[in-house]
């Protein structure tokens, strides 16, 4: 996630945990400290990128939700719950989020690969 997307959505009253590379991010995962969503984008430094991170998170912590932002998918399929294309607007990124966080609560509130 960049630093930009970070700010927005501290600025909309979220708390977040910010990870340089997927291996970062699954070390925070493991660390057992309850988190309610995981956001990345799909390019990123390390050696494995967003969609590879959205697999194993979608694979070892099924319930919790995924986005993957990006300028370009690649045409690539993925198990993220949602994407969101780059340039996104600040205000759709704070809706989406919430509504991926509503939908942990009811199911039923969010469509599965909703875009």
């Amino acid at each position: 996630m960049s630093l930009i997307t970070a700010e927005i959505l501290q600025d909309a009253g979220f708390d977040v945990l910010e990870a340089v590379d997927a291996s970062e991010a699954l070390a925070l995962l493991n660390t057992g400290r309850p988190l309610d969503l995981v956001i990345t984008d799909i390019r990123m430094p390390g050696q494995m990128d967003g969609v590879q991170l959205a697999g194993i998170v979608k694979n070892s912590w099924p319930g919790l939700p995924v986005a993957l932002l990006s300028s370009h998918l690649e045409r690539r399929q993925h198990e993220a719950d949602l994407f969101i294309p780059k340039p996104f607007d600040p205000d759709r990124l704070v809706e989406a989020v919430r509504r991926l966080l509503a939908a942990r609560i009811a199911p039923e509130a969010v469509s599965p690969n909703a875009t």
